[in-house]
């Protein structure tokens, strides 16, 4: 009984002691977590990567939902900034709202019958973290933050090595270097490890064939760098597990899968032990959100298992219910975040889609989750032991909150928390040297629930299609005038030819013209769905649309909305803004959209061209930046004259061209048609005239 009080007294003092109350996370680990733990402060932004040579940091940012993760595998940290901002650019908007503190891959299994564990999260409480580093080669080997290359991204050539892997050696055969407790150091030989390359010269991912996302990042870590991996010392001499995770992540910009990232990790044992009941999966600490006074200790989590009994009591959408099968949940329970949101906060989503182990006899094994496990940010494991058999092997965690919490303004009963961070993995299976184990998960962001669910079952539904997604016609290419309090558009029309590779369709409908007054973080109007609440989907400026009876309001599945067809009045190539003040910087974007599709049976909604986020890069046709003014004093307008020769009394008129009257220009037009070239020019009638006529009729007058 004594002990008991005792314990309880302890406790009871230890969480005054710690009342995080105040504190971003950043400052309780600093101030209270670091001290206790005898851990080093953690440093304040962008350090640490100057002492690992091959360590690199690049954005994906392609989508509405931002990401900087580290080739060291560490899917994003707090202190580097964007990690999950969502939506794109509201941290510069608004301050707010990034969705996560830290994740990255977690493996755990026995070797000579002992646990342990590599996983390679930052700023967490567990005894040891970042034991991944990447391997060089499968990068250019350079740093620039400033262009965004360091990661080897599939849209970025000038990222990658000057010859991957699998080009110096056909055979794929990769020379893996493990060492003993001793610091003895020995080299293996595995062939048919590197992946094979893409049309592109990529490296193919195991979705599809090919690059199937507008941006794809890939790196390679081990656990066994004798320095700064899962060392020996790490864990009572068990030493590192010898695997290679090859890490795919897919980036969409389009509305298929734009609100977050697939990962896929492909893990290989790359050592000379078999992996006993192995475990594969991630380790994660979603935050909704990061911005705010202890914003962590007030998230709440659900799971869905497969074939979830009580899945109707936890989900507002359950149509479709097959696709939503090992899928995570983070909300804010008070959908609020003092002095940043007051309501609107993001909820976090975590969609497993596959987990498969290849045998060195060449058949495979399919398994499903089988541990979900959430613990406070301030209770992670002190050890390999502690990690492996709390952490992974767990199973699912029954919820705490089998009642909904007090203050849990949804009501949410089968719920986790307050205060979640979590592990998600699959297993357990044996891992033979050179066996493969294949684990994917979407990870993303919605503006509420129901966008979170329908982002899931998106995800799934595009992996289940090899990562493939139909497709908007091509971008146009766009040109911009700027004058006097007005800006002038015209593009071409090389949209109207595209086909989408997936549905095999030419369902070209039209241009959607938008206008943004804050270099792109907004481009007007925010649609709402049918229930009210608001989409990433804005109300064009102007819509030309064929004429084709192709009209009207055609209700999406995703997002509930309404799209505006247009109303058969035939397509235009310019579009002149007359409602601009001088000297402001507008954003422009010409979106080509097609009609409702078909897919495997299914209806495509309409799908319409993204609008960039830089309208200064140059691989950007559709999205241009214009600041109208007047023209500089003392500027004299170009003059011209027209000299007639011949006996002919036909009249010519030259007329300036004027951007906002384009009708007479045709198709394609670009700014240098308005810039004078000095030339002299000679038109010449082609009419043919007998030499004993004596009267000619025709046209007696021609513009050029």
């Amino acid at each position: 009984m004594n002990i008991k009080l005792i314990l309880g007294l302890f406790s009871f003092c230890f969480l005054l002691g710690n009342d995080p109350t105040g504190l971003s996370k950043f400052d309780y680990y600093n101030r209270i977590i670091a001290p206790q733990f005898g851990k080093k402060p953690l440093p304040d932004r962008l350090d640490k990567l100057s002492s690992y040579d091959d360590r690199k940091r690049s954005v994906m940012d392609k989508g509405n939902m931002v990401l900087r993760l580290s080739n060291a595998a560490i899917y994003g940290y707090d202190r580097w900034g964007l990690c999950h901002e969502f939506p794109a650019g509201s941290m510069l908007k608004d301050g707010c709202c990034t969705y996560y503190w830290t994740a990255s891959p977690m493996v755990g299994g026995l070797i000579n019958g002992e646990p342990s564990v590599a996983v390679g999260v930052r700023g967490s409480v567990r005894d040891h973290e970042e034991e991944f580093e990447p391997l060089p080669g499968y990068d250019a080997g350079v740093s620039d933050t400033e262009a965004n290359i360091g990661i080897a991204f599939s849209d970025m050539p000038e990222s990658w090595p000057s010859a991957w892997a699998r080009e110096d050696d056909p055979t794929g055969t990769f020379m893996s270097v493990i060492h003993d407790i001793e610091g003895n150091k020995d080299t293996l030989y595995f062939p048919g490890v590197e992946p094979e390359l893409g049309p592109s010269g990529f490296p193919d991912a195991p979705c599809g064939i090919g690059v199937q996302a507008e941006r794809e990042a890939y790196f390679v870590v081990t656990d066994n760098d004798p320095a700064e991996g899962n060392t020996f010392a790490s864990n009572n001499g068990v030493g590192p597990l010898n695997v290679r995770f090859d890490v795919w992540v897919l980036n969409y910009s389009l509305s298929f899968g734009n609100d977050g990232l697939v990962f896929i990790q492909q893990m290989t044992n790359v050592g000379k032990d078999t992996i006993k009941e192995c475990y594969v999966g991630i380790a994660g600490d979603p935050d909704a959100p990061e911005q705010g006074s202890a914003e962590w200790t007030d998230d709440m989590a659900l799971f869905i298992q497969k074939d979830d009994p009580h899945i109707a009591d936890k989900l507002v959408d359950t149509t479709d219910a097959h696709l939503l099968s090992n899928f995570a949940l983070v909300y804010d329970r008070d959908d609020a975040s003092a002095g940043f949101k007051s309501s609107g906060i993001g909820w976090v989503g975590l969609k497993f889609l596959e987990c498969t182990k290849f045998n060195s006899d060449g058949t495979d094994s399919s398994y499903d989750v089988s541990n979900f496990y959430t613990y406070e940010y301030s209770m992670d494991s002190q050890s390999d032991a502690q990690a492996y058999t709390e952490q992974m092997q767990h199973g699912i965690q029954t919820p705490q909150n089998i009642t909904p919490n007090d203050y849990d303004i949804y009501q949410k009963p089968y719920s986790y928390g307050p205060d979640i961070t979590w592990v998600i993995n699959a297993g357990p299976f044996d891992v033979a040297p050179g066996e493969k184990v294949i684990f994917t998960f979407a990870d993303f962001v919605g503006i509420n629930e129901s966008d979170l669910i329908r982002n899931a079952k998106l995800f799934q539904s595009l992996y289940n299609n090899d990562c493939s997604t139909p497709k908007p016609p091509d971008q146009p290419l766009v040109q911009v005038i700027e004058d006097d309090s007005q800006v002038t558009l015209f593009w071409d029309d090389r949209s109207e030819a595209s086909v989408d590779p997936v549905t095999l369709n030419n369902a070209f409908q039209g241009y959607r013209v938008y206008r943004s007054h804050d270099r792109g973080l907004s481009w007007g109007n925010v649609v709402t769905d049918l229930n009210g609440d608001p989409t990433d989907v804005y109300q064009p400026q102007a819509i030309y649309d064929i004429s084709d009876g192709i009209t009207g309001a055609f209700a999406m599945s995703d997002p509930l909305i309404y799209y505006n067809l247009g109303v058969d009045g035939g397509l235009q190539y310019s579009y002149v803004d007359n409602n601009v003040v001088n000297g402001y910087e507008y954003w422009y974007a010409v979106s080509a959209y097609d009609g409702p599709d078909d897919w495997a049976g299914s209806v495509v909604d309409p799908l319409e061209n993204s609008r960039s986020k830089n309208a200064y890069a140059s691989d950007v046709d559709n999205t241009v930046a214009a600041i109208p003014q007047k023209e500089a004093a003392g500027y004299t307008a170009g003059t011209f004259s027209v000299t007639h020769t011949g006996e002919s009394d036909a009249i010519l008129d030259a007329v300036t061209a004027v951007p906002s009257s384009l009708e007479f220009l045709g198709l394609e037009v670009i700014p240098d048609d308005f810039t004078s070239k000095g030339h002299t020019y000679t038109v010449t009638f082609g009419d043919t005239v007998l030499y004993d006529t004596t009267e000619v009729t025709g046209d007696s007058s021609y513009t050029v």
